[in-house]
């Protein structure tokens, strides 16, 4: 079984090395990572993730004080892996839960 954080820590260390992007993009989305993977959403198998936990996990962000240009950039990021799960990474994923998050 393969976590949200398995997948983001992927995503990082081998999507974004091929991508060459550049070192602030990379440390941003490493924060962004960190954040996500210490509040609880990190944990959730892939396979099990949903769009009403994803929905969940963005409501406790902005309780939390999150702004909304962060959370857009932390949904970016987990929409982006797994879009990258299911056209390339380990068939942890057939579809992108994210895409039914509002």
């Amino acid at each position: 079984m393969s976590t949200v954080n398995d997948l983001l820590h992927r995503y990082i260390t081998e999507h974004c090395a091929d991508a060459e992007l550049s070192g602030a993009t990379v440390r941003n989305y490493r924060q962004q990572a960190h954040y996500i993977t210490t509040t609880g959403l990190g944990e959730t198998e892939l396979q099990t993730l949903t769009a009403r936990q994803i929905d969940s996990f963005y409501r406790a962000m902005r309780e939390a004080g999150k702004g909304d240009t962060y959370i857009r950039r932390c949904h970016a990021l987990l929409t982006a892996a797994c879009k990258w799960e299911v056209g390339y990474g380990d068939g942890y994923l057939t579809d992108n839960p994210f895409k039914r998050a509002n």
